[in-house]
């Protein structure tokens, strides 16, 4: 079951209302310079909280928010989505609500105490021997493009350094006088 966008119905909001919080709290992060991803993550956890706490009639004003209801919320993610994505969340609003505190919008954070949901192990697939093999194979070559691919695969293979780290680096480097 999927949450309606939390109704504001063309009228202004109170000052303490998650939604215009949510507005706030998006500028203070953008100052920041936190990545467009972070952002995102951060304020869609804090709009998604506002939708479902609106869908079960809870209080809509952060300082009316209780361990409880976040709870709740919390609960709901994991019976809907993985548990990666339900830690994200948590990790959003307890963000959300640090933040809310120290900008004197609430006195006390709901989340105080919680720790966020356990994470499963899930063990990533090792390549195999003939997969990898294939792999290089089509990397055979003396050209540039054949070198940098090869060198890459074997960089990614030798260090376990993920595919964003890698392009990162290699995006550094271009960039650097």
């Amino acid at each position: 079951m999927s949450y309606p966008q939390p109704a504001t119905h063309g009228r202004q909001l109170p000052r303490g209302h998650l939604l215009v919080l949510n507005r706030s709290f998006r500028r203070t992060l953008e100052a920041k310079n936190k990545s467009p991803r972070t952002i995102e993550a951060y304020t869609d956890a804090v709009r998604l909280l506002a939708t479902y706490i609106q869908a079960h009639s809870k209080p809509l004003l952060a300082g009316e928010l209780r361990r409880a209801h976040i709870q709740e919320f919390i609960a709901d993610q994991l019976a809907r989505w993985k548990p990666a994505t339900a830690h994200n969340r948590y990790r959003g609003l307890h963000a959300f609500f640090k933040w809310a505190v120290a900008e004197g919008d609430v006195a006390a954070s709901p989340m105080g105490g919680m720790k966020p949901p356990q994470l499963p192990e899930q063990p990533v697939e090792v390549i195999r021997s003939e997969h990898l093999a294939r792999l290089l194979k089509t990397c055979e070559g003396r050209d540039f493009t054949s070198r940098r691919d090869t060198a890459i695969i074997l960089l990614l293979l030798d260090t376990g350094m993920r595919r964003a780290e890698c392009a990162a680096g290699v995006q550094r480097a271009w960039s650097a006088p």
